[in-house]
């Protein structure tokens, strides 16, 4: 079959035994559900390996699946789930397979599109997504008039000296103070600009590194974006796109944690962080 082809994680000899093995790092979420019952595709997957084995005169006698929590492999067990050839599956995937490949590849066809049950739209989701678009408008419109208020408030309260004042509402009470908060966008460009004119400091990357994020995918793929950018580079130097990855920050961690470990990269090439901090309004109803 000149259509099957396979690439291995893994083929290993236990005790005798010959083993075909797949590394898997789904997440938290997945792994749990793949304890439960593992997805048909992963168990076709090898069942597929094993058919390319063989047809290569190589006969294994194991198939498993190894999968790992990507993020927390030092602290969660890795879980090994042993898969059983299936002469009926692989069956299928043989027929299947030469179908594809003979009827349409071959013959540069495109197969029809079959719509049904499980392509099918359930009733309302067509109005709900309308709505949730409408509301996602909505959100991002008060967003940026909430910016806009928050602006005239800040000069108001400038022009007239004020640090703090408590307002009667109509419905309630309102205190604003003003205080100064950290411009990431302009830290970002200061850091960028040190690392492109001396090649970078590892005390730098440290600071940088160092903060503890929340737990989140969001973070953990930031974590991963620094380190291939890092890892690319000859030692000692910091990515070009660092203060793109900065800015991204305050997407995975709003607030003060955020600010702390650029105030401390600030701080490792000699500038105040004070320098870079600006009035912001803060309100309290």
């Amino acid at each position: 079959m000149p259509w099957m082809r396979a690439s291995l994680d893994g083929l290993y000899e236990i005790d005798g035994k010959l083993w075909i093995v797949d590394f898997k790092a789904p997440s938290e979420t997945s792994l749990e559900k793949h304890r439960e019952k593992l997805s048909i595709g992963y168990i076709a997957q090898v069942n597929h390996y094993a058919m390319v084995a063989r047809g290569l005169g190589v006969e294994v006698d194991n198939l498993a699946l190894v999968m790992f929590d990507y993020r927390r492999f030092a602290e969660k067990p890795i879980s090994i789930f042993e898969v059983q050839s299936d002469p009926e599956l692989q069956r299928r995937i043989a027929e299947g397979g030469r179908s594809l490949w003979h009827e349409y590849v071959l013959a540069g066809r495109i197969p029809a599109f079959k719509e049904g049950q499980a392509n099918a739209i359930p009733q309302g989701l067509v109005e709900n997504l309308e709505e949730l678009r409408q509301i996602k408008r909505t959100v991002a419109e008060l967003m940026r008039r909430k910016e806009a208020v928050s602006d005239e408030i800040l000069a108001k309260m400038s022009a007239a000296g004020l640090d703090k004042i408590s307002v009667d509402l109509p419905e309630g009470s309102a205190t604003v103070t003003l205080r100064r908060d950290l411009d990431v966008e302009r830290a970002a460009e200061r850091l960028d600009a040190f690392c492109a004119s001396s090649n970078g400091n590892e005390r730098v990357l440290y600071e940088l590194y160092a903060p503890a994020f929340v737990d989140s995918d969001e973070a953990a793929r930031w974590i991963m974006d620094l380190r291939d950018a890092i890892n690319a580079l000859p030692s000692g130097m910091l990515p070009e796109n660092l203060s793109d990855l900065i800015k991204r920050m305050p997407e995975i961690v709003p607030g003060k944690p955020l600010r702390n470990p650029i105030r401390q990269a600030l701080r490792a090439i000699g500038e105040d962080p004070r320098d870079f901090e600006v009035p912001v309004v803060s309100t309290r109803f």
